[in-house]
């Protein structure tokens, strides 16, 4: 039981240093504790609509611009996951808009060199996501955004552990032993994450619920499409989706506020 105590802990410590900027002092890696990263992907999300929340509040009380708001705000998911998941959106961008065979974009996949698709690519989400902000209402309550990193990363955990992965990712040996009864129970538990989510949702934001249906949607058809193009699932199409996603859930933020919270 201690063992497994202390695996856990290391998960979570393993999730924070390798998905946020917010890394503990003494680094640990243990591959026993890879699937308990991935349980705790939410509370990283969540940890970072947190402080996105308060960040906005600061920027209300301290009367910051709304154009330097919105430009901070258009960044703030990215930089505090360390940039981590639009590297990975870049890198597929580069991969599929190459337009060139399975094995040759997952060549271009592991390229650390950055292609002109990547760089137009990351150029528009982030102009997407600056318009979005610019268009928010002021004085809109933006506590419903907390939920959006965390069913962004849940999505990525389930996906990572029941799509099929490319024989080269570092989670192949997740989709390996994702029939074990470890494993399974994790992905249960992180199914009950995203049901809880939409609950609690539903209960406190009402019509925003509808931001999760369709951030859930665009994540699942961002994976589909991706692990279809370059013949498996590997952190870059999770960074890749949670960076597509994230974006939209925005924009339809803006849309349900600028309609008066009616679709």
């Amino acid at each position: 039981m201690n063992r497994e105590i202390n695996v856990l802990i290391k998960g979570f410590k393993m999730a924070f240093s390798s998905f946020t900027i917010f890394s503990f002092p003494h680094k640990v890696w243990d591959d026993n504790a890879r699937i308990y990263m991935l349980l705790f992907f939410p509370i990283v999300g969540l940890w970072i609509g947190i402080l996105f929340y308060f960040f906005n509040i600061a920027c209300s009380f301290f009367g910051v611009p709304i154009f330097i708001r919105a430009l901070i705000c258009s960044i703030f998911f990215s930089l505090s996951s360390g940039f981590i998941h639009v590297d990975g959106f870049m890198d597929v961008c580069d991969a599929i808009l190459s337009r060139s065979d399975s094995n040759k974009k997952q060549q271009i996949l592991k390229d650390s060199h950055v292609g002109s698709f990547s760089v137009v690519a990351t150029i528009i989400l982030f102009l997407t996501n600056y318009a979005s902000f610019t268009n928010i209402k002021r004085g809109v309550d933006i506590m419903c955004i907390i939920l959006i990193p965390v069913v962004s990363r849940i999505m990525s955990a389930i996906q990572i552990i029941n799509r099929k992965s490319m024989y080269n990712s570092q989670y192949n040996i997740v989709y390996i032993n994702s029939k074990t009864k470890k494993y399974s129970i994790v992905s249960f538990i992180l199914f009950l994450f995203l049901i809880a989510s939409i609950i609690l949702e539903s209960i406190l934001f009402g019509p925003f619920v509808y931001i999760l249906y369709i951030e859930i949607l665009i994540h699942f058809i961002s994976c589909a499409l991706a692990t279809k193009s370059l013949n498996g699932m590997n952190g870059d199409i999770s960074g890749f989706a949670i960076s597509v996603c994230e974006c939209v859930a925005i924009l339809i933020f803006t849309y349900i506020t600028i309609n008066g919270g009616i679709i």
